[in-house]
């Protein structure tokens, strides 16, 4: 029996991508039959513990495994899985991994019907969209200054998934989104595409300032933002190529 390895990676999509690349290479050093032997773990809140090794998120990585498996398995199939790891599951990365393997080697996606992992990850995009159809609906922005703000604490890692939705239907407006669960928020200046950072609290703005200049400053200045216009300033933000490949 093979010696299992385990990937750790940070709880956001691009940590999660870059660890199903990275798995992707440690398959190739081991050789074939690959036999399940790599599993992934999502969250880098604690120590790594013996036996596990730490994947640093890469834009670049991302992009790579998304072109890959847009390109053999096609678009429907990114987008099933990319609901799906915004799903809470914890093994989902585990499982991606798993049916890409299988998939690959096949040069098609494989029917849910037939393999196991497909139908988990088909489940859990169908329990992510039901959730993001339900927040759709039911979403409340309020007036705060010169902004619409929405607080939302979702099951799912929704934030990625909502942003073009509402920069549509609101393109002519300055809005903020903020998941109070996972510290993310989805900012919107009028005609302009969204921006979403990580990690991240509302700022507070001295009454009188002007609010919404005052929050994207607060924002881009910290080492953990995008800059505005546009540059990556941390791995954990999501890349550029992010928003053209949203379903």
């Amino acid at each position: 029996m093979s010696e299992q390895l385990i990937l750790r990676c940070e709880n956001s999509l691009v940590g999660i991508f870059s660890a199903v690349s990275d798995a992707f290479e440690h398959k190739e050093k081991l050789g074939k039959p690959y036999t399940d032997s790599i599993s992934i773990v999502i969250g880098d809140d604690g120590e790594v513990s013996s036996g596990e090794q730490m994947v640093a998120a890469d834009a670049g990585k991302v992009e790579q495994i998304v072109r890959a498996i847009q390109s053999k398995l096609g678009f429907s199939v990114y987008d099933s899985i990319l609901r799906a790891l915004c799903h809470y599951d914890r093994d989902r990365a585990t499982v991606t991994f798993g049916y890409l393997v299988r998939a690959f080697a096949k040069g098609s996606s494989i029917p849910h019907e037939t393999d196991s992992r497909m139908l988990k990850i088909v489940e859990m995009s169908r329990r992510v969209e039901i959730e993001l159809n339900k927040l759709y609906g039911f979403l409340n922005f309020r007036q705060d200054k010169d902004i619409l703000l929405a607080e939302i604490e979702p099951k799912c890692n929704l934030i990625p998934l909502m942003m073009d939705h509402f920069a549509d239907r609101f393109y002519n407006e300055d809005f903020l989104i903020f998941d109070t669960k996972r510290k993310s928020m989805l900012m919107h200046e009028a005609f302009q595409p969204c921006v979403v950072f990580a990690g991240v609290n509302l700022p507070s703005v001295a009454e009188g300032d002007d609010y919404y200049q005052n929050l994207w400053k607060q924002c881009s200045l910290s080492p953990e933002m995008k800059t505005r216009n546009g540059q990556q300033s941390s791995s954990s933000q999501l890349p550029s190529w992010y928003r053209i490949y949203m379903p």
